[in-house]
């Protein structure tokens, strides 16, 4: 179902990633695990996961400006105006989400804290049901046939 705007009626889908996130850290307050021990390898841990959180911001950034390209709105309260098939959307259908996991997981690895990367699935699972779904639906409703081929062709993640 749309909004007054036109788009689908969802949820904002990073504060999904940062209440996954800050539970994990509040859990690591708790329970300390960290991936690694010592401070040497705290350290190599850390530069690789700036490492892995940049490849996901640019990841994120390049989904955004092929949305920009294409001219149509990537904010969930905007409507549709194409099924957007180039650039990262060849091949995945949600390639600010995938970004936005990877940086998660880089970052949690720079803070060497492994609760966050635990709760990734519920994250994942929870952004699915109340954005993801909601999208796909809202984006099969406008583009009919069109966008059932792309899903047919394209994964929704990788």
């Amino acid at each position: 179902m749309a909004n007054k705007f036109g788009g689908p009626n969802i949820r904002i889908p990073p504060a999904f990633f940062v209440a996954g996130f800050l539970l994990g850290l509040l859990l690591e307050s708790v329970v300390a695990i960290g991936f690694v021990h010592g401070a040497d390898r705290v350290r190599v841990l850390s530069g690789i996961g700036w490492w892995v959180a940049l490849l996901g911001l640019l990841f994120s950034l390049y989904g955004v400006f092929t949305f920009q390209y294409a001219q149509t709105p990537m904010f969930p309260y905007g409507k549709a105006t194409r099924v957007v098939q180039r650039g990262p959307y060849a091949f995945t259908r949600n390639p600010m989400y995938v970004g936005n996991a990877v940086s998660y997981v880089g970052i949690a690895m720079v803070m060497n804290s492994v609760w966050p990367v635990l709760l990734l699935p519920l994250v994942l699972w929870t952004l699915y049901v109340f954005v993801i779904r909601e999208e796909e639906k809202y984006l099969g409703e406008l583009f009919g046939d069109e966008y059932a081929a792309y899903r047919r062709r394209v994964r929704r993640w990788i």
